[in-house]
């Protein structure tokens, strides 16, 4: 099972308020402070968040006694893998390495006789794509309606698409 941290959600909830923030007033930041006291998450915690977020230049900041953090994005210009990636790294259900991350790899002794590297790394790849299909937009979208993908050449037989409600 692909699991993400706690921080992640997190990144989601502060994000989700930030948008929020960005539709009523624009030219307001909101403090890590005004986030953690609304949803109840541990100041210290969100404000490393924020500033990995910063950091991966998702939110911007304003410093100040009136300071706090902006979405200077539009919410459906924010893949969640962009998220991720900003607070807990590369997106992987496997650390198979890369062609291109030698360092790393060389950390790993399966590498040179590794069965499944290949396809770990098809599968990482597949796992990106699929993930770089929402943005915080999906996520602040109306519950009520349902996500629709298609999925080509899903876990269905070769060829077929399969639909995802």
């Amino acid at each position: 099972m692909l699991n993400l941290k706690r921080k992640t959600d997190y990144a989601f909830v502060a994000l989700a308020r930030l948008a929020q923030q960005r539709a009523d007033a624009p030219q307001e930041p909101i403090s890590a402070r005004q986030i953690a006291d609304e949803f109840e998450m541990p100041l210290q915690q969100l404000m490393g968040i924020l500033k990995d977020l910063q950091r991966g230049g998702i939110v911007t900041s304003t410093r100040g006694s009136h300071g706090g953090y902006h979405l200077p994005h539009d919410p459906a210009e924010v893949s969640l893998p962009r998220v991720i990636e900003a607070v807990e790294g590369p997106v992987k259900i496997a650390s198979c390495c890369e062609e291109d991350e030698t360092d790393a790899c060389l950390a790993c002794d399966l590498v040179p006789k590794c069965p499944i590297t290949s396809k770990i790394r098809d599968i990482n790849a597949k796992v990106y794509d699929f993930l770089e299909q929402f943005t915080l937009a999906d996520l602040l979208a109306d519950s009520s309606e349902p996500v629709e993908l298609l999925i080509a050449g899903g876990a269905g037989r070769a060829g077929e698409d399969r639909r995802i409600d």
